[in-house]
């Protein structure tokens, strides 16, 4: 399951661990 559910949102995951900017980090928490 781990691996379906990490192969389901592999960009989000991105996103949230490497946040370009401070915008795209409150983009993440909104």
């Amino acid at each position: 399951m781990p691996l379906n559910f990490a192969g389901m949102m592999p960009r989000t995951t991105v996103v949230q661990v490497t946040p370009n900017t401070p915008a795209e980090a409150l983009r993440v928490g909104d």
